[in-house]
């Protein structure tokens, strides 16, 4: 299920809200220890990922948390080392530096309201 180029957009988004809720599902599967079926859920989504360094990101940085605790410490640095090659890529994507930059002036906001509002901003 690769994401066509052709594809109109609303298709586009729905593929990867698929792809999104499958890798929440393997997550679940990590969560209750069933680490083969979040494995092979995992590579599924791997494998249809088009375009999109930030889920990509988040299924290696996953399969290298499942490799770690199955006691597959080579693979586990594979998947880590494809992880932070997909890191790199993203902070060159002029996206997620706007993203990041705009992230930065909200904690400055949040901060300054938590510092300067004597304490009606209290957690």
């Amino acid at each position: 299920m690769l994401v066509d180029p052709q594809l109109p957009e609303r298709e586009k988004d729905r593929r990867t809200q698929e792809l999104y809720r499958r890798l929440e599902l393997s997550f679940e599967m990590f969560q209750k220890e069933n680490f083969d079926g979040a494995l092979r859920e995992v590579e599924r989504v791997q494998m249809e990922i088009n375009e999109d360094p930030y889920l990509e990101m988040q299924t290696w940085y996953l399969s290298a948390m499942i490799y770690h605790k199955t006691a597959k410490p080579s693979r586990r640095g594979r998947a880590m080392r494809k992880m932070l090659e997909l890191m790199e890529t993203l902070q060159k994507d002029p996206r997620f530096r706007q993203s990041f930059e705009e992230g930065a002036m909200s904690q400055q906001v949040i901060d300054m309201a938590l510092t300067q509002g004597e304490g009606k901003y209290a957690e």
